[in-house]
């Protein structure tokens, strides 16, 4: 590319994990049994990170694993989510 003089059009960005401070983990009482046999029996969330136009997005949904129903969900942009949660209707 240098011979052609060719330049990239954008920098490639090292990657990066989020550096802030590492919170407490949870005992795992699941024991990966993931069937719930009643509503409200069981509750699971993640964040997911996602680069929309240049901003990293943070998403946690919470779910419900009697019926696979996304019970609330948070979308903040850090991960820490100080933002308010919004409920599904």
């Amino acid at each position: 590319m240098h011979k052609l003089g060719l330049k990239r059009k954008c920098k490639q960005r090292k990657y990066r994990s989020y550096q802030g401070e590492v919170g407490h983990i949870a005992d795992n009482l699941l024991q990966r049994n993931f069937v719930a046999l009643a509503p409200n029996e069981k509750w699971l969330t993640d964040v997911s990170e996602f680069k929309c136009a240049e901003v990293k997005l943070y998403l946690s949904p919470i779910k419900d694993l009697f019926n696979s129903e996304i019970i609330a969900y948070n979308l903040a942009p850090s991960p820490n989510f100080e933002q308010i949660t919004r409920m599904m209707a």
